[in-house]
């Protein structure tokens, strides 16, 4: 199964840019993968920094790929 270190690294080299862990859990998210509850947040199910929409498409494309939603 593939990690977000994975996911990160094949956004910075087909993307061009450094893709953040809150755009994964929020694209997940999106797509019904059902998450754990995160210890650190007010609200644990709502990511701080929600995926941009301008990268949406290529994170979402990237993390079918790799077979995680």
């Amino acid at each position: 199964m593939a990690t977000y270190a994975d996911v990160i690294e094949l956004g910075r080299r087909r993307l061009g840019v450094t893709i953040q862990s809150c755009w994964i859990a929020d694209i997940k998210r999106k797509n019904g993968v059902e998450m754990r509850p995160s210890h650190n947040r007010k609200d644990p199910y709502h990511p701080i920094k929600p995926c941009p929409t301008k990268w949406e498409p290529g994170v979402t494309a990237i993390m079918r790929e790799f077979g995680l939603i």
